[in-house]
């Protein structure tokens, strides 16, 4: 069976953007980080495993962090804190590890208010 066999997920990838915002008279702005409204990489193959979950109770809500490990193609362009959408949620993406120049592995990370 060949890796990319295995790949069953599809995910959109957005890269974190650099934006300056405002300035006039000499005066800089301010620099924003921003993600496009659309995906730099749409319908990407990847395959996704369930690394952990945590609940812990404070104010003012439940805070829940899931954590995935998810592995994609070598040839996919993705860096740390690229935001990834898979079945409609959003994760923020750790270091990508490369494995063996044949894969990345990169852990996502969801982290809301319940």
């Amino acid at each position: 069976m060949a890796y990319e066999e295995l790949l069953i997920h599809t995910c959109d990838i957005y890269h974190l953007q650099e934006k300056t915002v405002g300035g006039s008279w000499g005066v800089p702005g301010t620099t924003e980080y921003v993600y496009e409204d659309l995906p730099d990489q749409e319908a990407v193959n990847c395959y996704w495993y369930k690394q952990s979950l945590r609940l812990a109770p404070g104010e003012p809500g439940t805070d829940f962090v899931e954590l995935w490990t998810v592995q994609f193609p070598i040839e996919i362009d993705i860096r740390e804190n690229d935001k990834i959408v898979f079945r409609g949620v959003s994760y923020k993406a750790h270091i990508p590890e490369p494995i063996r120049d044949h894969h990345w592995e990169v852990t996502m990370e969801r982290d809301d208010l319940l």
